[in-house]
């Protein structure tokens, strides 16, 4: 099955709290050289504005934020319900996520990425289905959750801007 916007299940499964935040989305993109980069993103790190628009956490000045913002080009995969979703994405823009209050986050910075989706696949057969969808066995759940919610509540601030016009 292949659409241009996120299914509403595809949406509530981004979305809902529910969900946990240490499922593992892979983030693709390309480099310079054609060959095929993978990032790691908790759930916490990708907010959907619409059906068609996301936003995406990534750290400044890795392969994943040079590779996007140069090609304008990127997938996200995730699982839902037995089967494999990917979306193509185009890069629409980027800009500096606000700085965390302290701790780890403040030493480094995060770029929003603001991805339209292009594409959206799925892939299911009848015969089998995908059982469990990649998940972080964090170390220290505390901080790594505190660090993930204060990143979703970021992104949530920099969508109340591009919904409301200001940014």
């Amino acid at each position: 099955m292949t659409g241009t916007r996120l299914s509403a299940e595809h949406i509530a499964d981004l979305t809902a709290s529910a969900q946990p935040r240490d499922q593992a989305l892979l983030l693709l993109s390309v480099d310079e050289a054609g060959t095929p980069r993978v990032a790691l993103l908790s759930r916490a790190e990708v907010h959907v504005v619409a059906d068609s628009l996301l936003l995406v956490a990534v750290w400044s000045g890795s392969r994943s934020a040079t590779n996007i913002e140069r090609s304008g080009a990127a997938t996200l995969f995730w699982v839902v319900d037995g089967a494999a979703v990917s979306a193509s994405l185009r890069c629409a823009g980027s800009r500096p996520l606000a700085a965390a209050p302290s701790g780890e986050l403040a030493e480094r910075a995060l770029r929003a990425l603001t991805l339209r989706v292009v594409d959206v696949r799925v892939d299911e057969v009848g015969y089998a289905e995908l059982t469990a969808p990649l998940m972080f066995a964090v170390h220290e759940p505390e901080e790594i959750m505190s660090r993930w919610e204060d990143v979703a509540r970021r992104l949530g601030a920099v969508a109340l801007g591009l919904q409301d016009g200001s940014d």
